[in-house]
């Protein structure tokens, strides 16, 4: 039941969700406040797949460096662990965040979830490139704005 009602607010438009449960309850407010959260799940599972990580392996076989592109938040962070291949890397992993924002707290965890099953591998994990906004922790600014010039912040993690 609870998987079938799932289905139907995350399918159905927050309009008609609203009306039904105004109608229902006879409070709009109720209905308001029911409206907007269905329409919080709907956006974040909509946007939830949106980062992706793609590997290039060196021709050597001793580095891969995976490229991380998208917005990464609460919604993401889950798909994000399961996008590398842990057990098949080689000794020197570099994860490339150039064309990735990370916008809270639960992306920065799943890096470090990342960082830690490579490290109980015995693997050795740089996180390189981290945007300027990333690393201070606040919101993209125009390309006029002084942080934007600034040299890309690196981490490094052994």
């Amino acid at each position: 039941m609870i998987i079938a009602t799932a289905n139907f607010c995350t399918q159905t438009p927050r309009g008609p969700i609203t009306v039904a449960v105004v109608v229902a309850t006879h409070n709009l407010a109720i209905g308001v406040v029911v409206g907007s959260l269905t329409g919080l799940v709907i956006f974040a599972r909509r946007v939830a797949h949106l980062a992706e990580v793609t590997a290039v392996v060196d021709p050597d076989g001793g580095q891969v460096v995976y490229s991380v592109t998208g917005e990464l938040f609460f919604a993401s962070s889950n798909d994000l662990v399961s996008q590398f291949n842990y057990a098949d890397d080689p000794a020197d992993v570099v994860i490339d965040l150039t064309d990735a924002h990370i916008w809270d707290a639960s992306s920065v965890a799943a890096l470090d979830a990342v960082e830690a099953k490579y490290a109980a591998r015995g693997q050795s994990v740089r996180i390189v490139d981290l945007n300027q906004d990333s690393a201070r922790g606040t919101a993209p600014c125009p390309a006029n704005c002084p942080a934007a010039t600034d040299a890309p912040a690196t981490l490094t993690t052994a």
